[in-house]
């Protein structure tokens, strides 16, 4: 049983290893590099940002919750290229635009939170 999860141990830090490395020379950027150019970009707007990701709610809550002008929410789940969202965070951000807020998902850049706010009608300077 040992060397079972000793095996599977490794094959976890090797699976995480070539991500990283191909993403590397793919030139792929991390889901954390999307998010802090996001967060930058939201601030520099003026806009505030709270970063949802590891709070402690309950899973499938989108990355982050930005205020826009007038106090209206919009959730934000980036990824980054390639990946999408989890049946269960398309579950939670159906629920969220019933309610009312403006949800962009899957975004991999700030361009792309841009274009999906222009979509809504919402001005991004």
């Amino acid at each position: 049983m040992i060397d079972e999860i000793t095996a599977f141990e490794n094959y976890v830090q090797d699976a995480a290893a070539q991500e990283h490395i191909m993403n590397a020379t793919q030139n792929i950027r991390s889901e954390r590099e999307v998010r802090r150019e996001v967060h930058d970009a939201a601030l520099a707007q003026g806009w505030p940002i709270l970063a949802l990701i590891g709070s402690g709610y309950e899973g499938g809550w989108p990355d982050y919750l930005i205020v826009l002008p007038g106090g209206r929410a919009c959730f934000a789940e980036l990824k980054r290229e390639g990946q999408h969202s989890r049946k269960l965070q398309t579950v939670l951000q159906e629920r969220l635009r019933r309610a009312g807020a403006v949800v962009v998902t899957d975004c991999t850049s700030w361009q792309m939170v841009v274009e999906a706010l222009r979509a809504e009608g919402i001005e991004v300077r």
